[in-house]
């Protein structure tokens, strides 16, 4: 049976930390190529709390999604911890699917490296904090609406550089495999992706197109 919202079109795409919407253009440019409509919010990532950020993405989003239309969401990095706030909170009514991008939703040992820098912890800002503690808010689904995340994990770090900086199992070179799947989900997947190339990643588009349309990534050989 077909379900009545796999006709949601409107697809909020989320940027991650230290990133700007920029970073987001090519995997909304093949969201648009298969009959989707982007949005790509953007927020000032290294000055920003996570709560604020949340706020200021979902400001931006009531902007430009119609009052009472359904969307789904995407982010890569913190934008996914944002994007599941968002269905998790204000945008529980609204919002469809989610499909998370090597998204820190445990935390990220790296980042806990990097605020024991000062100078690097001044410039990452506060959200950086709150990844290192893994201090990310709610990010529990109810049971029923778990079926709607969709989570893919890199692992393209490589494990005697990672280890210097505590990411000691499988990662993508700032955000472990466990860290990103920590959270209950629909379905996942770990593709052989770095933390920043996932985003730029064909296999990663299709991947999240897949999951958009069926709630399922397409397991299908290539």
């Amino acid at each position: 049976m077909t379900d009545p919202t796999d006709d949601v079109k409107t697809v909020a795409v989320i940027h991650g930390l230290g990133r700007g919407r920029g970073s987001m253009r090519l995997l909304a440019e093949r969201l648009r190529r298969e009959g989707f409509a982007p949005v790509l919010p953007d927020y000032a990532s290294t000055q920003l709390s996570v709560e604020e950020a949340e706020r200021d993405v979902l400001s931006q989003i009531r902007a430009a999604v119609p009052e009472g239309d359904r969307l789904h969401l995407v982010g890569h990095s913190l934008g996914g911890v944002l994007a599941l706030r968002l269905k998790v909170g204000a945008l529980s009514g609204r919002a469809r699917r989610v499909v998370q991008l090597g998204s820190p939703n445990g935390g990220s040992a790296l980042a806990s490296f990097a605020n024991s820098v000062p100078v690097i912890g001044d410039v990452m800002g506060p959200a950086t904090e709150q990844i290192g503690e893994a201090d990310l808010g709610p990010l529990t689904l109810a049971p029923d609406r778990q079926k709607d995340l969709g989570i893919i994990a890199g692992r393209a770090g490589w494990l005697p550089y990672t280890r210097q900086f505590g990411l000691d199992t499988e990662n993508d070179g700032k955000v472990t495999v466990e860290s990103a799947l920590s959270v209950p989900h629909g379905d996942a997947l770990v593709l052989d992706v770095g933390h920043m190339m996932l985003p730029l990643s064909s296999g990663a588009a299709r991947q999240t197109i897949a999951f958009l349309r069926s709630g399922r990534f397409d397991r299908t050989p290539q």
